[in-house]
């Protein structure tokens, strides 16, 4: 049998990613790896963490490393918006290789700069500062949609278009994209 599947779940900031990795944790009995919420976790004092800053892929390949080895090979994974940039996609396809897995699909959840603006101003994030969310958006826009489009290249990539709607619509759509996959 092979291993289980992995799932990578891509978008803006605020754009409902860490909703629906729980969601999908719960339908699919897999392990969700919100590795902003990890190194947030390790690092909360760290002063990268507060200016919305990336950390050098070495740090964060060992979080997910860490993490990843402590899952059967026999539990689907979702990444919670992992791989960023596109280092980080070359490392995490390498590293799933090394362990006999890959990843099965990406789900990028395109979401309005209204919706966004509108869910950030709901949510209560330490780390929202104005600042930090305009690096954020930056980096989104100038390393994460590379990473989408190289998905895209390999076939991988499920886009829903209408992540403005609730979270159980948008779940109703990223499940019925995945199993038509499989």
């Amino acid at each position: 049998m092979p291993n289980a599947p992995v799932y990578v779940l891509l978008g803006s900031i605020a754009s409902g990613k860490t909703v629906q990795a729980k969601l999908l944790e719960a339908k699919f009995a897999a392990t969700n790896f919100s590795v902003g919420s990890l190194i947030r976790d390790q690092l909360a004092d760290d002063e990268r963490m507060q200016q919305g800053q990336l950390l050098p892929d070495g740090e964060v390949n060992k979080i997910v490393i860490e993490a990843v080895s402590a899952v059967g090979d026999d539990t689907p994974i979702i990444f919670d918006g992992f791989p960023r940039i596109a280092s980080q996609q070359q490392w995490l396809d390498e590293y799933l290789q090394t362990i006999g897995r890959e990843v099965t699909a990406v789900i990028y959840i395109v979401v309005s700069e209204t919706e966004v603006d509108r869910r950030l101003h709901l949510r209560q994030r330490h780390d929202d500062t104005p600042e930090a969310i305009a690096q954020r958006k930056q980096v989104f826009n100038d390393h994460t949609l590379p990473v989408i489009a190289a998905y895209r290249k390999q076939q991988k990539l499920i886009t829903i278009e209408s992540g403005d709607g609730s979270p159980a619509e948008v779940s109703a759509q990223i499940i019925q994209a995945i199993e038509a996959r499989t």
